[in-house]
């Protein structure tokens, strides 16, 4: 009975000593829990509050120069919509002209691939391909009067499912949408919302919040800074690669395959995919795969040896593999947003663990020295 009471007066004296830790800690996991069944409202409000980080201190340059905090606001949204308005300028005129090129050679492509699909599944599938469109239509009514009534409802369950998340598509452009309005009224009135969070802690605890604040942001600013940088300088690289290697549609290729590395192996995965499909639809010869693919190798060689140390560097300090990691879990709780923010993410959760770590052995060394002291 002894050991019982004396247990129970060790856990209360631990509670009362960490209550402050206690009641954060289940702060926290009630706000993931909170997050995962709002995931639309969530992505929203974090990109929102993300965005405004990252606006805070311009806006604060705008501000210590006479500039009302709301006038910076709107002048700096103008001058990125304007941006974002000027790449569209110059950009589609070039999409649209290599999409009314594809339109026309359409035809020639889609026969071109037939007598390839017809030679490949002839000699290494040993099928034989049908004669004409007529023979595939009947083909096609021969499977379908063969499929099952219960294969019939897993298809209706299936497509009952893939309309319901019509509603999620809705939503997701509606947020984006609502975003530039939430990230103007964060960012105005972001002090107010730290101070008001600040007054619930004491001045101790506000510091090192602070401290790991800061810490953070300086890793989020070097990343999205150096990955735009890369990104732009991979996009000119590809277009340059592309257009020596005869691909059709080279820059609209080139500029979706670099720009979208914002998202690590994204640009890479989805620009191969397509460099890919256009060669085999166009110029399937062997020296032309070689071509495209030595692209690929040669400015994966210039961007993992000279663009991405010398200009995003060791500013997120991550190995690759939790690169990827990070990437597949943000990708599979928030999408493409999530895949953009998984690596930030990933840097304030590893400078949070450091900063925990560094407390834990700091309180272990505090105890081992009062216990050789004495006290």
């Amino acid at each position: 009975m002894g050991e019982l009471e004396e247990t129970v007066a060790y856990l209360r004296t631990a509670v009362q000593t960490h209550r402050k830790t206690i009641f954060w800690s289940v702060c926290a996991l009630l706000f993931f829990l909170l997050v995962a069944q709002v995931k639309e409202v969530a992505s929203l409000l974090l990109a929102s509050y993300g965005l405004a980080l990252l606006l805070d201190p311009v806006v604060t340059r705008f501000e210590e120069r006479g500039v009302s905090r709301t006038v910076a606001i709107l002048g700096i949204g103008g001058v990125l919509f304007a941006f974002g308005l000027l790449l569209l300028v110059l950009l589609v005129p070039a999409v649209v002209g290599e999409y009314q090129q594809l339109i026309v050679n359409l035809p020639d492509y889609v026969r071109s691939a037939a007598e390839k699909s017809s030679v490949f599944a002839e000699r290494w599938l040993g099928v034989e391909p049908p004669e004409s469109l007529d023979q595939v239509a009947d083909e096609a009514r021969q499977y379908v009067a063969a499929i099952g009534v219960e294969q019939l409802k897993a298809a209706g369950a299936a497509l009952g499912k893939t309309a319901l998340q019509g509603y999620s598509l809705a939503l997701t452009v509606f947020n984006l949408l609502l975003l530039p309005f939430f990230v103007f009224y964060l960012t105005r009135d972001l002090r107010a919302f730290h101070r008001t969070l600040g007054s619930f802690l004491d001045t101790e605890t506000q510091t090192r919040i602070s401290t790991i604040g800061k810490e953070i942001l300086t890793h989020v600013y070097a990343f999205f800074k150096g990955q735009l940088t890369v990104s732009i300088i991979l996009a000119v690289l590809y277009i340059i690669g592309f257009a020596l290697a005869d691909l059709p549609w080279a820059f609209a290729v080139g500029t979706l395959t670099g720009l979208l590395n914002i998202v690590p192996y994204l640009g890479v995965a989805i620009g191969f995919l397509l460099a890919t499909l256009l060669t085999l639809v166009s110029e399937p010869s062997l020296s032309h795969f070689a071509f495209v693919y030595g692209v690929f190798i040669a400015v994966q060689i210039v961007e993992g040896n000279f663009l991405t140390p010398k200009i995003v560097g060791e500013s997120v300090g991550i190995h690759p593999l939790g690169v990827m990691v990070a990437l597949i879990i943000g990708g599979d709780l928030f999408g493409l947003l999530g895949m953009i923010l998984a690596i930030p993410a990933a840097a304030a959760i590893r400078v949070l663990f450091n900063h925990s770590l560094a407390a834990v052995e700091s309180s272990d060394e505090a105890d081992e020295l009062v216990a050789t002291s004495g006290l």
